[in-house]
């Protein structure tokens, strides 16, 4: 069932980007309406991340040394010395319905729509019901800050940028999953998370489901982002594949770019790599050293990536 309330019309890329250093982030400019932002164990990651242009030699070396940081990231079309190893999840079709995806999509996406209240919800909604789905996706993840504290350090701010918004699925009066969205420009960001006791309603095909019919069919937006295949070594990056696959997106083959600051550029070898594991044993749950062994390994070309299950039946 859907629910009421709207979401803003999205704001301008420069808006957004202030509004993140405002709120603490480090944000250096980028060339050709980009930008690049510091996110996980000071890596720089350059944003929208569906934007595929390379950035010149000069600009990956500029913001390394000015923001300090150990490595700068990003995604470009593969090539003979860029081979694929990772894939981008995007939605442009403007034209999607229930009637372009297959039947047992669209009977999940039925299930949903009959068991929750899909509605946007505000940022103190969010807070107040929304740390359970966190968590409890977390932790289906394997990573071990699903905690309330990590959650509400993750939401405190995000309701003071204008660009942050969120959907919500409701049982009753419990909020059985959320997604986060990124409105920006003509395009959306997405991330979605569910509580484990609604699961079996398929909440996050609901969530999608509004989230594609709402930004692409009634506001003409030019695409939906879901993000990239994981570089963690662990994981359930087939799984998510395959589900974004089937919900609609399409999987874009891409190479993703590793720089790493020249000082440490040394450091970057399978030896590292060797002891990053390691310690990967010792705690599986640290979202840091599966993030830097994933990286590292990705690198090294030794990360395997989710298989497309349509090129596999054709080999």
């Amino acid at each position: 069932m859907l629910g009421v309330g709207s979401s803003s019309p999205g704001i301008e890329l420069s808006e957004y980007t202030s509004a993140l250093a405002r709120a603490g982030e480090r944000i250096l400019q980028g060339s050709s309406g980009t930008f690049w932002q510091m996110v996980e164990m000071r890596s720089l990651m350059r944003r929208p991340d569906f934007c595929l242009d390379v950035p010149s030699a000069d600009e990956v070396r500029r913001v390394l040394w000015k923001a300090r940081s150990p490595v700068a990231t990003y995604i470009r079309f593969p090539d003979d010395q860029h081979p694929q190893n990772a894939w981008l999840y995007v939605c442009r079709d403007q034209g999607y319905g229930l009637a372009n995806l297959g039947a047992n999509v669209r009977r999940d996406i039925r299930r949903a729509l009959r068991a929750f209240r899909i509605e946007f919800i505000d940022h103190s909604t969010l807070l107040k019901h929304g740390a359970e789905c966190y968590c409890e996706t977390r932790a289906r993840a394997g990573l071990s800050d699903g905690t309330y504290g990590h959650f509400t350090q993750m939401y405190e701010g995000f309701g003071r940028n204008s660009a942050h918004q969120v959907l919500g699925a409701w049982a009753g009066d419990t909020l059985a999953a959320y997604m986060t969205l990124t409105v920006v420009d003509d395009w959306v960001d997405i991330y979605a998370y569910a509580a484990n006791e609604h699961l079996n309603g398929c909440p996050n095909n609901g969530l999608i489901h509004f989230a594609l019919d709402y930004f692409l069919v009634q506001q003409r937006f030019r695409l939906v982002n879901y993000g990239l295949s994981s570089i963690q070594e662990v994981s359930k990056a087939q799984g998510l594949h395959a589900f974004k696959k089937k919900v609609g997106f399409e999987c874009v083959p891409v190479h993703r770019a590793f720089v790493f600051h020249p000082v440490l550029r040394p450091l970057a070898n399978s030896l590292t790599l060797h002891g990053l594991r390691f310690c990967r044993r010792l705690r599986p749950g640290s979202p840091f050293l599966r993030r830097a062994a994933g990286m590292l390994a990705t690198y090294l070309g030794h990360n395997p990536m989710p298989q497309d299950e349509a090129n596999n039946k054709k080999t």
